[in-house]
């Protein structure tokens, strides 16, 4: 597997099973994903620019990708508990909640996953 390959599926593969698998810990330590994120993006854009990998534009954008996917959970579980008062439960392994908290987990999935494939698509 290439270098850029390996960058482009785990920057979105991180974030998206962090949120499946450690969903309460996100829930109590926000702060600690988006910082994450931060070094992570920090770490990629440091070693891209050290490679000699030709299609970097492509590998910077893959980059941003966790540090996105902090900031959107951040935004969108705020958005959340602003409406209902309260953070979205968990529904992916287990089946309690309403439909607004499957409805942001389908969201949140589909932003993380989809929005970057596309920006990639079109670059």
């Amino acid at each position: 597997m290439d270098l850029d390959t390996f960058i482009y599926l785990s920057a979105i593969l991180i974030p998206l099973s962090a949120f499946v698998f450690l969903r309460k810990y996100i829930d109590k330590n926000n702060l600690w994903f988006i910082t994450g994120g931060g070094i992570v993006t920090i770490v990629g854009y440091l070693s891209i620019y050290i490679s000699t990998i030709e299609d970097k534009k492509v590998l910077y954008i893959n980059m941003i990708v966790p540090l996105y996917a902090a900031l959107l959970y951040k935004g969108i579980s705020y958005l959340f508990f602003k409406q209902f008062n309260r953070l979205p439960i968990d529904t992916f392994f287990e089946h309690e909640g309403n439909i607004w908290d499957r409805l942001f987990n389908i969201i949140y999935t589909f932003l993380i996953t989809v929005v970057p494939l596309l920006l990639l698509l079109f670059i």
